[in-house]
């Protein structure tokens, strides 16, 4: 099967549905579509997202060490979801997906989004409050 021609493509990381980890996709952005593969040598996707019409924002929960936002399609995909949490490397490389996805079709408030991890304090800080007889 051939791919479509890129307007961006990329790796990014992709939070799992189930156990939360993190993979990294190969991501190709074309035509309205956003295609995920397992590597850029992968012929065919592990899913094709619909980006013309749906919306990005920021993630309800900030991720540990990840530039995450949030992209919601419009119908449920072949892979049966509808939400898809996104990250970079950096808040840049972020944000320039994001542009990518809204010249596709996507919404998004970019004043109000942001992309930015939770700070490492917040996530020990219920452990250095239990030591300390919180």
């Amino acid at each position: 099967m051939d791919r479509p021609l890129p307007g961006k493509e990329g790796y990014l990381w992709k939070e799992g549905h189930k156990r939360k980890n993190w993979k990294r996709r190969w991501f190709v952005l074309s035509e309205g579509s956003l295609h995920l593969y397992e590597s850029p040598e992968t012929l065919s996707p592990i899913t094709t997202l619909v980006v013309t019409g749906s919306e990005i924002v920021s993630c309800r929960n900030a991720r540990s060490g990840r530039f995450a936002f949030r992209l919601n399609t419009v119908e449920r995909e072949a892979d049966g979801f509808l939400k898809y949490i996104i990250s970079g490397e950096s808040e840049e490389e972020s944000l320039t997906w994001v542009k990518a996805l809204m010249a596709e079709g996507a919404a998004c408030d970019l004043m109000g989004l942001s992309v930015q991890p939770k700070p490492l304090l917040q996530k020990m800080g219920s452990s250095i409050g239990s030591l300390v007889g919180k």
